[in-house]
């Protein structure tokens, strides 16, 4: 069941209040969407089946073992994905409504850094703050499960990571571990940043909610 405070933005869309707002809706039922599909990894990591080793497992917390490696490491990069295209989506959304000479791809960067110095730099946003902070630690934490297999390169990386609560197995060549909390986490942190957005484009075009 979707929260009362999207239902709330899916009605004020069927009285015209704006594409603007539509977009607002899409990208909170997508990071909402997200969330469930965290849920969903660990409906299935309470229901597996680990046959021979069920007896040894049993009665432990199996959400803070990084088990189903794959499964795990999909998800995650998913919901990064799901969060840099709703960042895409908002900013095109922000460019076609005000018409500002400055474009998205006019600036530099890539993926969800240019999306943010894009409403920083042109819409004039401050998303400067904890949020920011955490969000690129969970952009190394993406970098090194696509390209690194979970393995961490350089201290820099690792102090990134474990600034966001995350562990590195040291033991296991410089493996981060993360768990089906972890993920949650990753998801709530992307949410509250696309409401941090869609909240400051209310107070400086004089809507709200």
């Amino acid at each position: 069941m979707l929260p009362k405070e999207l239902l709330n933005s899916y009605h004020e869309i069927l009285n015209g209040s704006g594409s603007v707002e539509m977009t607002h809706y899409i990208a909170e039922l997508e990071m909402y969407g997200i969330k469930n599909m965290v849920r969903f990894i660990d409906e299935v990591y309470q229901n597996y089946d680990y046959g021979d080793i069920g007896e040894i497992i049993q009665g432990i917390d199996m959400s803070h073992y990084h088990y189903l490696p794959q499964l795990s490491i999909g998800v995650a990069i998913s919901l990064y994905s799901s969060f840099e295209n709703c960042l895409n989506s908002v900013c095109l959304e922000y460019e076609g409504t005000l018409e500002t000479k400055i474009t998205l791809d006019d600036m530099k960067g890539s993926a969800v850094f240019r999306s943010v110095r894009y409403l920083q730099k042109v819409i004039g946003m401050d998303l400067t703050g904890s949020l920011w902070e955490e969000i690129q630690a969970w952009n190394v934490f993406r970098n090194c499960l696509v390209h690194n297999g979970t393995v961490i390169r350089n201290q820099s990386d690792k102090k990134k990571v474990e600034s966001i609560g995350l562990e590195v197995d040291e033991k296991n060549g410089d493996c981060i571990t993360f768990s089906v909390d972890d993920l949650e986490r990753m998801a709530t942190t992307f949410h509250e940043f696309i409401k941090l957005i869609i909240s400051q484009w209310r107070e400086m075009h004089g809507t709200s909610k």
